[in-house]
């Protein structure tokens, strides 16, 4: 899925709240307990644990990013020269 920057500015300002806080720390919990799954699933449990990992762990890059991919979308300022600098 591809954020754009209304989205990418949300998830940057709820990660900074306590509950984007405690989500994200929600989410890595989920996340370790499946990579401890992922060791011994076999079968149709392995193809949807891994879907499972997939997931969680582009949740968690998404709201951990966020900042840095916003500041990337962000075109550069341009340099403006002063016309009365210019001239003097």
């Amino acid at each position: 899925m591809q954020l754009d920057s209304t989205d990418l500015a949300y998830l940057r300002r709820f990660s900074c709240t306590p509950d984007g806080q405690q989500w994200l720390k929600l989410l890595q919990r989920n996340q370790t307990e499946t990579d401890v799954r992922l060791r011994t699933a076999i079968g149709d449990d392995l193809l949807r644990t891994q879907g499972k990992a997939q997931l969680l762990a582009e949740l968690i890059s998404q709201v951990t990013e966020a900042e840095k991919k916003l500041d990337r979308a962000r075109p550069a300022r341009p340099v403006v020269a002063r016309a009365d600098w210019l001239a003097g």
